[in-house]
């Protein structure tokens, strides 16, 4: 029994580092995209663009839209504020090594729909924004 033990322990310091570093990459994505919410809804397109790599891509997906770079993803990112608007993250999970977000949107405290968006993130900035679905709940 104590070999058995031995190799579980092994085993468990082994991946420990690299489950780490996983788990370091998730909280990355999260914390991206949450600061990019949060500034939208407090209308600082500024801040919510600091959430973006310089290279960044953002589709609109429903809308048939494509932004490359920080200067025109500024531009989708305006459209995206109003005032009385709040984004606030209902729902995530990992898929691979993307996040998938579900997003309510509100006016004025009143909820009209939801949003998907995948994201990927790299060294703390998202790379790749996409609106995948929006869901109006009236």
């Amino acid at each position: 029994m104590r070999p058995m033990l031995v190799v579980v322990l092994s085993l468990v310091v082994t991946l420990s580092p690299m489950a780490a570093r996983g788990v370091r990459a998730d909280l990355e994505a999260v914390y991206a995209a949450e600061t990019a919410f949060n500034a939208l809804s407090a209308n600082n397109v500024a801040s919510a663009l600091s959430a973006f790599a310089p290279e960044a891509v953002a589709l609109n997906l429903p809308r048939d839209e494509q932004y490359v770079g920080r200067e025109e993803i500024r531009q989708m990112l305006y459209q995206l504020t109003r005032s009385g608007r709040t984004y606030d993250i209902i729902g995530l999970k990992m898929a691979g090594s993307n996040l998938e977000l579900t997003v309510a949107m509100s006016d004025y405290d009143r909820r009209w729909g939801t949003m998907t968006v995948t994201t990927e993130e790299q060294n703390g900035l998202l790379t790749v924004f996409r609106i995948t679905a929006v869901k109006l709940t009236l």
